[in-house]
């Protein structure tokens, strides 16, 4: 079914996954930073290493949920393709993609 759709019906709450996919495009931005002097790159390194009510924290709450921890322990880049098999779901956290009928 279509996001669009699911959106408008209700089912799933289109904000807020778009929201977690912006979330995941930036990671992926920090991540592939090549220069570890940059402030951007070290701020995220130390938010990492503290991720105590952070960014970083709601980034390992949300890569846990999809069952990708390891993304967020080995600071790597995440194929987002994976969000294409699992939809994100503010209240139930994921719900499965599958043929509804």
């Amino acid at each position: 079914m279509l996001h669009g759709i699911q959106g408008d019906i209700g089912w799933k709450k289109f904000p807020v996954i778009r929201r977690r996919l912006c979330m995941v495009k930036y990671w992926n931005t920090l991540v592939c930073m090549v220069i570890p002097t940059r402030l951007t790159r070290r701020v995220f390194s130390w938010e990492c290493l503290y991720n105590k009510g952070n960014w970083s924290a709601d980034m390992k709450e949300l890569f846990a949920d999809i069952d990708v921890l390891n993304v967020f322990s080995t600071r790597s880049v995440f194929n987002y393709d994976v969000i294409e098999d699992k939809k994100f779901d503010p209240h139930d956290n994921i719900v499965e993609t599958g043929s509804s009928r």
